[in-house]
């Protein structure tokens, strides 16, 4: 099911899957004005805003973010399908999903997905040379013996 677009890296027990939606730039516009529209002014300094914090956690229900939910939904079920697990025997559910705006000079505090079983992140915009998603562990996964 895997496409030619498509990679699955295997970080042992950390997997990464990364491949390209195809939504046109004018549907882009689109959830990029909503998402712009449903900002509000509670930002900390140097902090991005995020929606999930400002009472916007269910974008996926929100009818400009249709398309782009169905394509994840596909890519998360490609993603699976990389690991050998068998899709025709899970119930896929999306829970939250939420928008960040990071302005010039600001950034997302380091946090944790505790409630997924899979993130995704989609950049509806996205300057080159901006910053990139980063992946940090308090503790290294694979180590060989504990704290020596």
């Amino acid at each position: 099911m895997q496409n030619k677009s498509s990679k699955s890296f295997q970080f042992m027990p950390f997997s990464v899957f990364k491949d390209v939606i195809n939504i046109n730039n004018s549907q882009k516009a689109i959830m990029i004005k909503r998402i712009l529209d449903i900002k509000n002014s509670n930002q900390n300094s140097n902090s991005a805003w995020t929606s999930d914090i400002n009472g916007e956690q269910f974008l996926l229900r929100n009818k400009f973010f249709r398309k782009l939910y169905k394509e994840i939904g596909t890519k998360v079920k490609e993603y699976a399908s990389t690991l050998n697990i068998n899709i025709e025997m899970i119930d896929f559910y999306m829970q939250r999903s939420w928008a960040t705006v990071c302005d010039k000079d600001e950034y997302l505090n380091p946090h944790k997905h505790w409630q997924s079983n899979i993130s995704f992140a989609y950049y509806l915009k996205k300057p080159i040379n901006s910053g990139n998603i980063v992946f940090s562990f308090n503790e290294n996964p694979n180590e060989i013996a504990d704290k020596l």
